[in-house]
């Protein structure tokens, strides 16, 4: 049975475990030195066991006092800590609160310079050593977290000499956090009543703002325990052994968790105070409200942190952490609402609507990435794939919008490029954990596939009782994007879906309509008379060619594609627009309107075929792997393919396979692009049978290079492309092979 956390709404004054038994009953005695055996019982020094301890089986451990007085522990390594280094291929999550990278219950640290070692506590001193996948016992050098790095050192390397604090010195500091924290508890829940009594009614606010301020106090005590323990390591493992360490960390993060959903729960409430739903919101209060949201998000970065690691080491799971109000997407869904409100301090300071549109869109692809884990499973790689495409271009716009060099306002844009380009990491990091999760699924989803399905989003706390959403792909203005709608039909019977305002849930954003087998945005057209008509469409045709030359010089400084297609089919679709009107406009002097008619359709073309060239262009830049990518320039007959090698044999034994390899080549200028590469067991194997994830893509300077020397750069931190966007689906793979053929 899973273990149940303390009652909510209550905070336990349980202190962690001592660390050690009054010094009364220590024998750790100056001047004696002893045996001492710190393994993974609770047991303390001097108590006795129940089974007595073997003579010839006690370590060669001893803790003896320095002439200072202090204790001293000392056990020589076998090898040095070079020969415990993991291999650079290993992919590593991670680091927690004491800088375990936990991998199916093994735990790596990281060490100096830039390595990582398996670690293991060892059984004869209870202290954490390098160890070997093949050891029973670990046998390398007695490793010490630094709390600060979160990197494990060795102990000196004269005798491996460690000088520990005293039992008393220990139990006074650890006396000390307790008393701290149960105070400031004790204070904190006397505030909390004081709030809840004045519930809905004036006054609430400030007593709100006094509880914060205590909880804040509260946390400030809970991470000097933390630290505490954290720094004191090595004494409290050898006086207290494993098992009661952990016990006791384990629950000085629980408590830093439950203070952290308090503190939110509250700040949440006061802001509500300040801007109650359904009002207009000033510039002031979006300023306001973007520095509460700046501050919340920090806290829950941290408490993501935490629950990570109270989830991964217990049998906790999501659903009793969400009775504190737990939801991990949250995270995403306020940075969300902090740009929202920081763009709209920017478009109002700097008088431009350019910042509102792209926080809109943002929000936008931040919605659908909510519920990914509600949708099918074969699509959510299509799916994540489309939503990073839609982020980078949104990062991409906001990194060249305008602002004078230095001000507040590049501040401003600096921090949302900043939180949209973490967003990115979290899509590619889900990505790459789907890829690995579909590692013995032999064909892969198709990146191509329909994006058009219905499913019930997760239903989350205080929010409405969540409704069947329709998950499509639409197109617009040359771009396909990943959009949340409602299905209805309209009034001639045809199906709709109505985008709903990413922060006002019950107004209608966009309505999209079938046309041509996709789904195209839904726009009204005003009327207006031919003289305005004719007018309007002179000074849109004036602009043709300085939207081309801006978008030229977009391409040269290697903006995003679709950013750019966006821009130039927009103008189009205007060009678009104005035909219609014309032809349908009140024409009582029989004005000769096919003329500029014409000179508008040729232009939207020009436009269209321009901001394909382009988008063709900078997909075919040969440093950037991408299936999506190359799926397009196949549908547009862009590339050529040759085999240029045929099932060369690599590896030995049970590792033996046959590599094909083909060139990738623009079928215009017969320029190299980049190399595919088919893994096979057998030399005989049909082409399309090739190994599980045993296709993907290499830059020209990658061919001769392993995924394992990509994963080496990546650990590294040099330059490399993520391993999720090399991999070549079998319909892909097939398309190569009819272009070879």
């Amino acid at each position: 049975m899973s273990p149940k956390l303390p009652a909510k709404g209550t905070l336990t004054s349980n202190t962690p475990t001592r660390a050690t038994q009054s010094s009364s009953s220590n024998p750790r005695t100056p001047n004696n030195p002893q045996t001492v055996v710190a393994s993974s019982s609770t047991s303390r020094p001097g108590e006795t066991s129940g089974t007595p301890v073997r003579t010839d089986l006690q370590p060669r451990v001893t803790v003896s006092r320095s002439p200072t007085g202090a204790a001293m522990v000392s056990k020589s390594a076998r090898r040095p800590l070079e020969d415990y280094w993991i291999c650079a291929d290993v992919r590593l999550p991670a680091a927690d609160t004491q800088g375990f990278r936990i991998v199916k219950g093994r735990r790596y640290v990281d060490v100096p310079d830039g390595h990582s070692v398996l670690v293991a506590i060892d059984p004869d001193m209870g202290l954490y050593r390098a160890t070997l996948t093949s050891e029973r016992d670990p046998s390398g050098p007695v490793l010490q977290l630094d709390p600060q790095s979160k990197i494990w050192r060795p102990l000196p390397a004269s005798g491996e000499t460690l000088l520990l604090r005293s039992a008393d010195d220990l139990n006074a500091e650890l006396d000390g956090h307790t008393k701290m924290m149960d105070e400031s508890a004790a204070l904190a829940r006397e505030l909390q009543s004081a709030w809840y009594a004045l519930n809905g009614q004036e006054g609430e606010r400030t007593a709100i703002v006094k509880y914060e301020v205590q909880y804040h106090r509260h946390l400030a005590a809970v991470d000097k325990c933390l630290d505490f323990y954290l720094r004191e390591q090595i004494s409290l493992l050898l006086y207290q052994g494993i098992t009661t360490y952990e016990a006791d960390l384990f629950k000085i993060q629980l408590r830093r968790f439950e203070t952290l959903c308090r503190i939110m729960r509250a700040g949440d409430r006061r802001k509500l105070i300040d801007m109650p739903p359904r009002t207009q919101v000033t510039p002031e209060q979006h300023r306001s409200n973007a520095g509460y949201l700046k501050g919340k998000l920090a806290l829950l970065r941290k408490r993501q942190i935490i629950a990570d690691e109270l989830l991964h080491k217990s049998q906790y799971n999501q659903n009793v952490f969400s009775e504190w109000g737990y939801d991990p997407m949250e995270i995403h869904k306020d940075t969300a609402d902090w740009m929202q409100s920081k763009c709209q301090v920017l478009a109002a300071e700097q008088r431009v609507s350019s910042p509102l549109y792209l926080s809109l869109s943002f929000s936008e692809t931040t919605l659908a990435f909510l519920d990914v884990d509600a949708i099918p499973l074969e699509a959510r790689i299509p799916v994540l794939s489309d939503l990073l495409e839609q982020c980078t271009s949104i990062k991409n716009s906001f990194e060249h919008l305008e602002t004078p060099s230095g001000s507040v306002h590049a501040s401003y844009r600096q921090e949302i490029v900043d939180a949209i380009s973490s967003f990115e990491n979290t899509l590619e990091d889900r990505l790459a954990l789907y890829h690995r999760d579909l590692e013995s699924v032999p064909l892969l989803p198709s990146s191509d596939q329909s994006i058009d399905f219905d499913f019930i989003p997760a239903q989350r706390a205080n929010e409405p009782e969540s409704l069947p959403t329709r998950m499509f792909r639409s197109k617009h203005n040359g771009v396909h994007k990943i959009r949340l709608g409602r299905p209805r039909r309209g009034a001639a019977d045809e199906e709709l879906m109505d985008v709903m305002h990413p922060h006002k849930p019950a107004e209608i954003l966009q309505t999209y309509e079938r046309r041509e087998g996709e789904w195209h945005r839904r726009v009204a057209t005003p009327k207006k008379s031919l003289s305005k008509l004719t007018t309007e469409a002179e000074q849109h045709l004036a602009m043709s060619d300085q939207y081309l030359r801006e978008a030229w010089q977009k391409e040269a400084a290697k903006h995003n594609a679709s950013g750019i297609v966006d821009e130039l089919v927009t103008k189009a679709i205007v060009l678009d627009d104005l035909i219609p009107q014309i032809e349908k406009a009140p024409n009582p002097s029989a004005i000769n309107v096919g003329p500029v008619v014409q000179r508008l359709r040729q232009d939207s073309q020009r436009l269209r075929n321009d901001a394909e060239a382009i988008r063709i262009r900078l997909f075919k830049d040969k440093s950037y792997l991408s299936a999506d990518r190359v799926v397009h320039l196949i549908s547009l007959d862009e590339l050529r393919v040759k085999r240029i090698q045929r099932r060369q044999p690599l590896g030995k034994g049970a590792n033996k396979e046959f590599l094909d390899t083909y060139l990738l080549s623009d079928r215009h200028t017969g320029e190299r692009l980049w190399e595919a590469h088919f893994h096979y067991p057998e030399a005989g194997t049909p082409a399309r049978d090739f190994n599980d994830r045993g296709g993907h893509l290499k830059t020209l300077d990658q061919a001769r290079k392993g995924v394992s020397s990509q994963r080496r750069d990546e650990q590294a931190g040099r330059p490399h492309v993520a391993i999720w966007r090399l991999t070549l689906d079998r319909k892909t793979a097939q398309k190569i092979f009819d272009l070879a053929s």
